[in-house]
């Protein structure tokens, strides 16, 4: 009942059309979640999300603190 889509740091030409097909398959009632960094290119990551899923909720679920990579948080380490 869960899917990832991952961007790999950035958007490519391919992956607006592919999130949209994506979230176009799930079910109406459905929660997107952004774990992006907590860094300038996480901002923008989600600014861009949400204007391509401009008719849900995204939810930001980012590191709290400015700088955090989120594989480090998720395993523990902090680079702040």
């Amino acid at each position: 009942k869960t899917r990832y889509f991952s961007t790999a740091g950035s958007l490519n030409q391919d992956q607006p059309r592919l999130l949209i097909k994506a979230v176009q398959a799930l079910p109406a009632a459905v929660s997107i979640i952004a774990a992006f960094d907590q860094d300038d290119a996480g901002d923008l990551l989600l600014e861009q999300i949400r204007k391509i899923l401009c008719n849900l909720t995204v939810v930001d679920e980012r590191p709290k603190v400015r700088g955090q990579d989120w594989n480090d948080v998720l395993r523990g380490r902090s680079l702040k």
